[in-house]
C-alpha cells in the first residue's frame, strides 16, 4: 500500500510504502534462587522509521523488514506525519504490561510497549496483539502486524 509521505527538501511529495512484519520479543531468564528476578520483553516504534524489539536487555533492529516505512522515506522526523496503535489480543500468565493500548498516538516520539514478570519461582507470561501504523487520520493507509511478547523465568 502506498501513501504520500512528507515533502522532500525540494518540495515534491514522495510516495512511500508503509509496511510491517510480525514482531516477536522474548526474554528467557534462568537463576539459582535468591531475590526475585525480573524478565521483560518489549517492542518499540521510533520516530525515524524503525521498529525494534528487546530480546534480552538491549533494543535491536532485526533487519529492514522491521522498518515501518521504506528506507528511502526515512528521516529523523518522518513519524510526525504518522500514528501508531497497539491492540491486545490475549494475555496468558502473570506479568505486567506497560504502554498505551487501543489509542492512536502520533509517532513524534518513541512509543514503547513492555511485558514484565518478576518472580522467585518458575513463571511465564505471553502477550499478543496487533500493531497498526497509518498516516494521521487516514484509515485507508493503515498497515498492521502481529506482536508477541514472551517471558520465561526458570529456577535452576
Amino acid at each position: 500500500m502506498s501513501v504520500s509521505a512528507m515533502p522532500t527538501a525540494f518540495g515534491a511529495a514522495m510516495i512511500c510504502d508503509l509496511a510491517l512484519t510480525s514482531l516477536v520479543s522474548q526474554d528467557l531468564e534462568s537463576y539459582s534462587g535468591g531475590p526475585a528476578v525480573t524478565a521483560s520483553a518489549s517492542v518499540r516504534i521510533l520516530r525515524a522509521g524503525t521498529v525494534q524489539d528487546q530480546p534480552a536487555g538491549s533494543y535491536v533492529t532485526q533487519n529492514t523488514a522491521t522498518e515501518w516505512i521504506e528506507t528511502a522515506c526515512k528521516n529523523s522526523s518522518v513519524g510526525d506525519a504518522y500514528e501508531v496503535r497497539l491492540d491486545q489480543i490475549s494475555k496468558v500468565g502473570d506479568g505486567t504490561f506497560t504502554g498505551t493500548l487501543a489509542t492512536w498516538q502520533t509517532i513524534n516520539t518513541t512509543r514503547t510497549w513492555t511485558l514484565a514478570v518478576t518472580s522467585t519461582f518458575d513463571e511465564s507470561g505471553v502477550w499478543t496483539g496487533t500493531l497498526r501504523v497509518r498516516r494521521i487520520g487516514d484509515a485507508g493507509s493503515e498497515v498492521s502486524a502481529s506482536v508477541s511478547l514472551t517471558i520465561l523465568i526458570e529456577v535452576l
